[in-house]
């Protein structure tokens, strides 16, 4: 099997998530190639 690339996509939020971040975090599911680390200063924890 040959080795695949993958991607990491680093990003941060800042202040409330908006309305459309759920629809975010259902995109990345589509997305297995890529390894999404979001990093935000709420302490909420969020499921995708």
């Amino acid at each position: 099997m040959a080795d695949q690339k993958r991607i990491l996509l680093i990003t941060c939020f800042f202040g409330e998530f908006s309305w459309y971040f759920p629809l975010f975090l259902k995109s990345c599911r589509f997305n297995p190639t890529i390894d999404f680390k979001i990093y935000s200063l709420l302490s909420k924890r969020m499921q995708s």
